[in-house]
């Protein structure tokens, strides 16, 4: 963490001319999360974390919470879906036409957005949320003139 996405937000930080730009960093599971020297660094760094709770994919990950899990029940409401590899290979053009519009279907901008809306997360303070709150959060404590300045890394 000290020797990679600290250097690497400051590096981005520079490559856009505004090195003391507050930053948000989402983090997994990982156990450098529970050491207090990086906290305390991300804190001198003017940067800020929240944490997506371990096994919790179903609930925190924005693809799984729409894109994959919409994708799967759409191919399960396919009747004349084939499930067997030979039965794949017999009817490949409909087979592709078909998951070819369940993705399209998933992958819309609305559809990748509400998975963001519904990922939780869990702030340094152990209070969660949804990601879109969490950040919303974080966007109202930035000074005004910050806000718009904004960047994702």
């Amino acid at each position: 963490m000290l020797n990679t996405f600290i250097p690497d937000i400051n590096y981005k930080r520079k490559k856009l001319k505004n090195e003391n730009q507050r930053a948000l960093l989402i983090l997994d599971g990982h156990s450098t999360r529970q050491q207090v020297e990086i906290w305390e660094e991300m804190k001198k760094q003017n940067i800020d974390a929240v944490i997506i709770p371990s096994h919790s994919s179903n609930l925190t990950q924005p693809l799984d919470q729409t894109v994959n899990g919409n994708f799967k029940r759409l191919l399960e409401k396919i009747p004349s879906l084939p499930k067997k590899k030979k039965e794949i290979e017999e009817n490949l053009p409909q087979f592709i036409a078909n998951v070819n519009d369940c993705a399209q279907a998933c992958l819309s901008p609305r559809c990748v957005r509400e998975g963001f809306e519904k990922a939780l997360v869990v702030t340094k303070d152990n209070k969660i949320g949804t990601l879109k709150e969490k950040t919303d959060e974080y966007l109202k404590q930035l000074p005004e003139k910050n806000q718009t300045k904004l960047t994702v890394y």
